[in-house]
């Protein structure tokens, strides 16, 4: 096959979304034509997605050295060494890009959350305010400009002042991006102010939420502190504050924040709430409490299938096994059929002494989720309780 057309097969594959073979189909190409750089350079374009930063580094560092040394192949290999921590290589990768292609938005975009890894929120906002000035930001990127502002002002009051004026100077009245300047010591209770700080609190929330997505809790509840700070009068926001709390395992917090909530009154899904709160009960050893409490929250939402799984589980520690029964029984009929619904009923019939019903739901459970520890512990089990070693 020329090789022109081995490339385009390569980007193909890539541009489709199966990367994995794209960089099989590059690893060929390579072997075939070792000195080119843009093979390289598209390899190590896609390494990242596979999770191979070091990979991706290597081969960027190869295509550079073969000639691609343009702003794409710094800003590719800049990504990769800011996932690897290495943010001294990661910020002169960065720069390197911005100085061969001062139009690139996606090389400041990236150089400012480098510089807010290191502790330059101002270089942050500025890189920010650079990428707007090429291309209007993204909703993301709003909200890690907002980000970067409020952790910059809560550590020097006297930047916001001089952040909000350089922001104004390079931000097209057509398209304006939230910038709240102010600080959570300073805020006034003026209308336009209540509605900056209801704004800042909002991308706070939003960038809170990418954080739990990414498993970061510490740096969602960094966010939500926040954003409460900016909106004390937000029960979404401490609502979601206590989630994350309870990821955190701080229960204790977790029950304040939810009487906050229900101090606001404003939150329509009080079974949430509720069960937000049994939860929390059932952690801190609370059973009985834990279970009046999701006692109300299946009152307010009888068919809520989550709701019945959460309610058995607690009969089932308190030992009321056909009550437990039951309500895995609801929980099914209502449409919650994972793998730990059916093995959690299996468990219960097992222990009621039934253990050919018990079988066939261990059994599917093992069906939908063939790795599942707590599965396999109690198909052992039953088997060897039914003789079948």
């Amino acid at each position: 096959m020329p090789k022109r057309q081995r490339e385009t097969l390569c980007e193909l594959h890539s541009t489709v979304g199966d990367v994995a073979t794209a960089v099989s189909l590059f690893d060929r190409a390579a072997g075939i034509d070792p000195s080119n750089g843009r093979i390289f350079q598209q390899r190590g374009g896609c390494k990242p997605t596979l999770g191979d930063y070091a990979g991706c580094v290597a081969d960027l560092t190869a295509a550079i050295q073969l000639g691609r040394d343009d702003s794409k192949s710094y800003v590719y290999r800049g990504i990769a060494n800011m996932k690897l921590k290495c943010l001294a290589a990661a910020l002169a990768d960065l720069s390197q890009a911005v100085l061969l292609n001062p139009d690139n938005d996606e090389a400041f975009a990236f150089r400012a959350e480098v510089k807010s890894l290191m502790g330059d929120r101002r270089g942050a906002v500025e890189d920010m305010d650079g990428a707007h000035v090429i291309q209007p930001l993204t909703s993301h990127d709003r909200n890690n400009r907002a980000h970067y502002e409020l952790t910059m002002n809560a550590s020097d009051p006297d930047a916001a002042a001089h952040t909000q004026a350089a922001h104004c100077a390079t931000t097209p009245a057509a398209t304006p991006v939230v910038s709240c300047g102010v600080t959570s010591a300073t805020l006034t209770n003026t209308p336009a102010a209540d509605s900056n700080n209801s704004m800042a609190a909002s991308d706070l929330y939003s960038f809170a939420h990418r954080k739990r997505v990414d498993a970061d809790l510490q740096g969602a509840l960094a966010a939500l502190d926040q954003a409460a700070q900016l909106q004390p009068k937000g029960d979404k926001i401490f609502l979601e504050r206590a989630s994350v709390k309870m990821g955190l395992t701080d229960y204790l917090g977790a029950l304040q924040d939810l009487d906050v909530v229900d101090q606001l009154g404003g939150f329509t899904d009080k079974a949430n709430v509720l069960k937000m709160r049994s939860l929390v009960n059932g952690q801190l050893g609370n059973k009985h409490e834990a279970l009046y409490l999701m006692d109300q929250a299946v009152l307010l939402q009888p068919r809520n299938g989550e709701l019945l799984q959460h309610r058995g589980a607690m009969k089932s520690h308190l030992q009321d096994w056909h009550g437990a029964l039951a309500d895995r029984d609801a929980a099914l009929e209502h449409g919650t059929k994972t793998p730990t619904s059916f093995c959690l009923r299996g468990s219960v019939l097992c222990t009621l002494g039934n253990e050919s019903k018990a079988l066939i739901d261990l059994n599917m459970a093992h069906v939908l989720c063939p790795n599942d520890v707590e599965t396999f512990t109690w198909r052992a089990y039953v088997n060897s309780d039914v003789g079948n070693y």
